[in-house]
């Protein structure tokens, strides 16, 4: 047996394939008449208005759906689709029990005479009720995102209140009417035409079929600004109350990512806040409102777009400290002596400054980089107290004073007491 089945197993293959070709060719050729169901094809209804002339709104209670039964050549079945019938319910024949008789066609040009239809249902039935129109405002859902980079700053709509009519148990099912605008990629304000859709309280849509809305679409126009994050720099202005100063100022966040048409935001590379210390003798904190002080600087067209809505600052005022530090006489620089004297210091007793300002500075400071100096201008010969200064700067505060001495210059030629 074994060898019956494998001997010439190669021509029984040929065999084999010429048989399945043959039967193939066969039916193709043969093309037979099949049957095929095309389901769930959506009914239109025509010539409504012998109805809604009436004052009178219907809901469908069946056969708004159709399947339709199809038989043809395979080859010609076999070509159609779902969108290639059409089905309708003529109003026009409606009966005395609101029965409308549903018809179907093939719409393709190519199959239309070669294949017959049936369909499993025969009618539309719809229910007669009372017109109502109730207003309805509207409200705007946008779908996408504007591209990176840009802000979409907020909507408007032609037209907020619509009025939605239809049957009466189908308007009382509305709860929310909602425009859709889709801001997908988009880098500048534009405006579009929208579609409205109606919801239920459960937030189901309700089949836009069975109302009317006037108008049928609303205008909404959208803001569209490019952004640009910069940083945000804090700095103190004024002066705390006498003895004290600014040890630190800390402030967060520290950037801010701005709205504004591009020729604003092209000349804003900084956002610098101006905090005034005046009069502060303790430890404070404060918040700053970014968008009120954006407005101030670049008036409505620029905004934030974060949620950081304000800066945080904290400030720390502490009283300057004192330190006294001794000082010799070649740490004196004496300025602007007349011309033909001399001066000589008493130092006699000894020499000490007081001076006063940040822990920071004062504890680097010593006698020789004080800068320290007196002014002599318009003193003549004689014994003077003068307040001794320093150039170091504004950050420090210097207290003391010297007794000094002018008298004439002695010649070399003169002989000395």
């Amino acid at each position: 047996m074994k060898n019956l089945l494998t001997r010439n197993i190669g021509l029984k293959l040929i065999s084999l394939v010429i048989a399945a070709v043959i039967w193939f060719a066969i039916m193709n050729i043969a093309d037979p008449v099949v049957s095929e169901t095309f389901p769930g094809i959506h009914v239109d209804v025509v010539n409504d208005e012998v109805i809604t002339s009436r004052g009178y709104q219907y809901t469908i209670e069946s056969g708004d759906r159709v399947d339709i039964i199809c038989k043809g050549k395979r080859s010609v079945v076999n070509s159609l689709t779902s969108s290639d019938f059409k089905a309708e319910a003529d109003f026009t024949t409606l009966n005395s029990m609101y029965m409308a008789g549903i018809t179907v066609e093939c719409t393709s040009a190519y199959a239309a005479d070669e294949v017959v239809l049936s369909q499993r249902t025969e009618n539309m039935a719809i229910k007669l009720e009372d017109q109502k129109t109730e207003p309805f405002s509207v409200r705007i859902e946008q779908v996408g995102a504007v591209r990176d980079g840009y802000y979409c700053y907020g909507t408007s709509l032609s037209s907020s209140l619509i009025q939605v009519s239809g049957a009466a148990s189908q308007v009382a099912f509305v709860k929310e009417v909602v425009a859709y605008v889709d801001l997908t990629d988009k880098t500048e304000t534009f405006t579009a035409n929208c579609e409205l859709v109606a919801y239920d309280m459960n937030g189901e849509e309700i089949d836009s079929m069975k109302l009317n809305f006037n108008p049928n679409t609303v205008e909404v126009t959208v803001q569209i600004f490019k952004t640009k994050t910069v940083d945000i720099e804090v700095t103190p202005i004024g002066t705390p109350i006498a003895g004290y100063y600014v040890e630190k100022l800390d402030y967060a966040p520290s950037y801010v990512t701005l709205a504004a048409e591009e020729d604003v935001l092209r000349n804003i590379d900084k956002l610098t806040i101006e905090y005034d210390v005046t009069g502060l003798s303790k430890y404070t904190e404060a918040q700053i409102l970014l968008d009120d002080l954006i407005t101030q600087k670049y008036g409505d067209t620029a905004f934030t777009v974060d949620n950081q809505a304000y800066v945080a600052i904290a400030v720390t005022v502490v009283p300057f400290i004192e330190k006294t530090v001794d000082i010799r006489e070649q740490d004196i620089e004496i300025r602007n002596v007349a011309e033909g004297l001399e001066y000589s210091i008493n130092m006699s007793s000894g020499i000490s400054i007081t001076i006063r300002g940040a822990e920071s500075i004062l504890s680097g400071l010593t006698a020789q980089n004080l800068k320290l100096y007196v002014d002599m201008s318009g003193d003549g010969e004689g014994s003077f107290t003068r307040q001794i200064r320093s150039d170091y700067g504004s950050d420090i505060m210097v207290s003391g004073s010297v007794s000094i001495r002018l008298h004439k210059k002695v010649s070399d030629s003169e002989p000395t007491e």
